[in-house]
This record gives structure tokens, C-alpha cells and sequence, in this order.
């Protein structure tokens, strides 16, 4: 409901145009550096018994394939958490934590322009659902740089890969052609 309600201000004028963007994260669970993981853990002040226990979870796994009938020799994954395991969606969600915090901290310091609605109501800057994201912000080109540098960051320390083929953005109808572009 409230992305619902967010969409309704597009439309309202403002100088740079206000955009929502939907962005997708390629293969979110499996690509997940562990050693960032651990890190993120760290910072949230989670116990040393804890963490190691996490991380004996993630990294102490062994597969092996069926190809054509017949099962590979065992092997480990390199990083990623596993779909399916019920710890997995919130180290999920305690990672994607990192860039909800980048994304409040650029617009309290500026880096990026707010989402303009009505008169009152509070900053809203994204809402994350699993790994997929809706970011509300200003159009203007010092907002689009911005945003862009926080998810090359966050790409890089995390190991996500923004799926371009999946993501997508809304401008107001009176955005201009410019504006459109640089996006």
C-alpha cells in the first residue's frame, strides 16, 4: 500500500521530476560474500558465539549434482547462502540492511534528493522485499549519480549484481526528455 501511495505523488511537480525505480538483484542469495556477511554480523553487535555458528552454517555445506543419472563428487560453494534455508532470508535481510542505511544516510547528507509528496508526510526513500528494491527519489542528475555510486559500493563490498534486465523506473508525465535519458 504504501509503494501504492508513493506512486500517486509521480505526477506532482517538482524541480528534477520525481522517478521510482525497481531494482533487481541477479542470483541475490548466491552471490553474498561471506567475509561481508560476517562483517555486517559483527557491526550489529551479534556475540562471537553466534557468528561463528552462522558461519560454520554458510560455509560447512558440501553438494553434489545428478547429471544424467549419476551423482558428481562432493564440492563447496565459495559464497551465497542457501534458497530454502530458513536462516538464509534474514542474513539476507540483515545484509540488504547496508544499503538501506546508504540509501537514508545520502539523503539526510544530501547526496540525493527526496521523493517529493505531500506536504507532511514523512521521507520515504525505498522499500526492499526480498531481493527486489523500489527506490523513490528526485530525478535531477546529482540524484542519479549518487544513487548509482551507493550501488557500485554496494555491489562491490557485498558481491550483488544488479540485474539491468529486470530493473526498471517511472518518471512523472511532465519529466523532461533529458532527465529520461540520464536515466
Amino acid at each position: 500500500m504504501l509503494v501504492h501511495e508513493l506512486a500517486q505523488s509521480l505526477g506532482h511537480y517538482c524541480r528534477g521530476s520525481n522517478i521510482i525505480i525497481k531494482l533487481d538483484m541477479e542470483k541475490a542469495f548466491d552471490r553474498i560474500e561471506w567475509s561481508f556477511l560476517i562483517k555486517v554480523l559483527r557491526c550489529f553487535g551479534f556475540t562471537e558465539d553466534l557468528i561463528n555458528l552462522v558461519d560454520a552454517c554458510v560455509r560447512e555445506n558440501h553438494f553434489s549434482l545428478l547429471v544424467n543419472g549419476s551423482s558428481t563428487p562432493f564440492f563447496t560453494a565459495m559464497r551465497g547462502s542457501r534458497q530454502g534455508d530458513p536462516l538464509s532470508p534474514t542474513l539476507f535481510i540483515l545484509v540488504e540492511e547496508v544499503l538501506s542505511r546508504s540509501l537514508t544516510r545520502a539523503i539526510n547528507q544530501g547526496l540525493i534528493r527526496p521523493y517529493y509528496s505531500k506536504r507532511g508526510c514523512p521521507i520515504i526513500s525505498h522499500s526492499l522485499f526480498a531481493d527486489d528494491a523500489i527506490l523513490f527519489l528526485n530525478g535531477c542528475e546529482t540524484s542519479i549519480r549518487g544513487l548509482i555510486s551507493i550501488i557500485s559500493r554496494y555491489e562491490r563490498a557485498v558481491g550483488q549484481l544488479l540485474n539491468a534486465s529486470k530493473s526498471s523506473f517511472m518518471v512523472g508525465p511532465s519529466t523532461p526528455i533529458g532527465t529520461i535519458r540520464c536515466i
